[in-house]
């Protein structure tokens, strides 16, 4: 943040970044300065040999993170919640956060590290093994122990979801009922229902 300071013509300018009162003998004003951290700027104006009164004002800023792995490596969640701007590229959803008849969460995982994506009313659309992607300002930190992200504007409209590509005739064979992996004349094959089907999922 680029930071400008004005006064009536004539004055001198004197500022400080340490919350302290500015003086005469603080760091005069000559041109903008920038903050690269959350700062309180105080500064007074002298003409004449008379003093303004102290200006004040407090620039919040917020991180920025390229990436959710960037974010969970960088900045660990913590009881306290703070406010981060973070792109989420892709994200997996393993699973969903119901709460009575409603969905009211996305669980995703970074490395070992579960994050919720914290939000009322899920897409009724969207299924595990979808993907999000998007760019969000909210709030993270941990709650009951897991890693969130919540309070953001713009609801789940802030994501683009990629639904599941079509399973394969194997992941199909395999979403339901016993299968077994058997050797048959040598050959590894699969046997759902007494039926036997090749590494491919095609019936022998």
């Amino acid at each position: 943040v680029e930071v400008t300071l004005t006064a009536d013509e004539g004055a001198v300018i004197y500022y400080t970044l340490d919350a302290t009162t500015p003086t005469d003998a603080s760091t005069k004003y000559e041109s903008a300065f920038t903050l690269t951290a959350t700062t309180t700027v105080k500064a007074i104006a002298i003409k004449d040999g008379k003093s303004s009164e102290v200006a004040e004002k407090t620039y919040t800023l917020i991180p920025v993170f390229e990436s959710l792995e960037a974010l969970v490596t960088e900045l660990p969640a913590t009881e306290t919640n703070v406010t981060v701007i973070v792109t989420i590229t892709e994200a997996k959803i393993d699973s969903f956060y119901v709460s009575g008849k409603y969905t009211n969460g996305v669980f995703t995982h970074v490395g070992t590290t579960v994050v919720e994506l914290y939000e009322y009313n899920v897409p009724e659309t969207w299924k595990a093994g979808g993907k999000v992607s998007g760019k969000i300002q909210a709030q993270w930190g941990l709650y009951k122990g897991t890693a969130e992200l919540q309070k953001w504007e713009g609801g789940w409209d802030k994501f683009t979801y990629t639904a599941p590509g079509t399973p394969t005739n194997l992941q199909e064979l395999m979403q339901d009922n016993i299968v077994r992996k058997v050797l048959v004349n040598g050959q590894l094959v699969i046997m759902k229902d007494n039926q036997l089907f090749n590494l491919q999922g095609q019936a022998l």
